[in-house]
This record gives structure tokens, C-alpha cells and sequence, in this order.
């Protein structure tokens, strides 16, 4: 089984948060954009802004995301030009912000070039539901 996970679905295999259980029970590796470094990372920094955890909390999240991915629990996929193509269709297609759009269109590359995928797992609305007009298996959603 494969997987895409989008960074507001790879915060939760960091910090324990609604849906956590089910992104962590995912087989591994996990397919990710490279964009989700900067995407996660941001996410644990706000974290911290807002109180949520502490500076050094966030620090080693960061520090062990970079870890997954170097040791290949995370699988990040490199944006392409094919991958940039199909985000600014997914763009049109359904009102994804920018970002967004690129992690959907490394997943819909992914499948394509692997000759399929699982599903997407992501705890982001809209991009769920562009997933699953795109003929993708989601994880259940908790909102």
C-alpha cells in the first residue's frame, strides 16, 4: 500500500492531534511533497508562537521530520515541472490555494508515474474534497 500525505496530515504524526491514530497507522514510507519540510516545520513554529508547545518542542519536531525523511519513513517527491503543470490545473479545476494545489498535484503525479496510489491522507477540507473528486481514497475525516 501507498500513501500521500500532505503536511496537515504530517503535523499529526509529530504531535498528537484529531485523526492521529489513523495517519500514524499508515504503512510506511509515506509519499510527501518536498514542500512539506518548510510546510510542517512552519506549523510546529506556530505552534510554539501561539504557546502550543515550546521553542525546544518545536525544535526537535523539526529535527525529527528532517529524520524521517532522510531515513525514508517520508518519501519526498521533488517538484517538477510536470507537478507545477498539473497544480495550476488543479488551481482551476477546484479553487485550491497555491499550495494546496501542488501537494494534490504531487499525489495525482505520483499515481500516475507509480501506476497507482491508496489514498491521500489530509486534514485540510478543501483539499479532501479536491482528493476525492480526483478519484482518491481519504482517510475519514474528524472535524
Amino acid at each position: 500500500m501507498i500513501w500521500f500525505a500532505d503536511s496537515s496530515s504530517l503535523v499529526t504524526l509529530y504531535v498528537p492531534e484529531l485523526g492521529f491514530e489513523m495517519v500514524r497507522a499508515l504503512p510506511e514510507p509515506l509519499l510527501v511533497s518536498a514542500l512539506a519540510q518548510v510546510e510542517v516545520a512552519s506549523a510546529f513554529w506556530r505552534k510554539q508562537r501561539l504557546g502550543e508547545c515550546s521553542a525546544r518542542d518545536a525544535l526537535v519536531l523539526s529535527d525529527q521530520m528532517r529524520a524521517d525523511l532522510a531515513d525514508g519513513r517520508l518519501l519526498a517527491l521533488e517538484v517538477t515541472s510536470s507537478i507545477l503543470t498539473e497544480a495550476e490545473r488543479a488551481v482551476a479545476r477546484h479553487g485550491l490555494r497555491a499550495y494546496d494545489a501542488v501537494q494534490l498535484a504531487t499525489a495525482i503525479v505520483a499515481r500516475s508515474v507509480l501506476g497507482g496510489l491508496d489514498g491521500v491522507a489530509t486534514a485540510d477540507g478543501a483539499l479532501a474534497d479536491a482528493a476525492l473528486a480526483e478519484g482518491f481514497a481519504l482517510l475519514p475525516r474528524h472535524e
